[in-house]
């Protein structure tokens, strides 16, 4: 199955490297891509392995006690909605 990335996932994904970068190392963030590039893997292999998050209607895993990926599924792809911070408030994400 081919990935499609939002823009807000984008947005999202490079908040948090960047974020990631400033607040801690290089190595960290290596860290966070090689976890996210192994999900994208499973997700591609099994995608509707992982919670149904019925409240938006999409996929939802965890990357990092700190991330969570949203994620919908259409015909042959996977379309990344969003990369959540956990620790924000659960009731404003935004997934379209």
């Amino acid at each position: 199955m081919r990935i499609i990335w939002s823009k807000k996932a984008i947005q999202d994904f490079e908040n948090n490297v960047e974020f990631l970068n400033t607040e801690w190392n290089q190595s960290v963030v290596h860290n966070f891509t090689l976890e996210v590039q192994r999900v994208f893997k499973i997700i591609q292999i099994s995608p509707k392995s992982f919670k149904i998050d019925k409240k938006n209607n999409c996929y939802v895993v965890s990357i990092t006690k700190h991330i969570s990926l949203f994620y919908r599924l259409k015909r042959n792809q996977i379309i990344l909605l969003r990369f959540w911070n956990n620790y924000q408030n659960p009731n404003q994400i935004n997934i379209s």
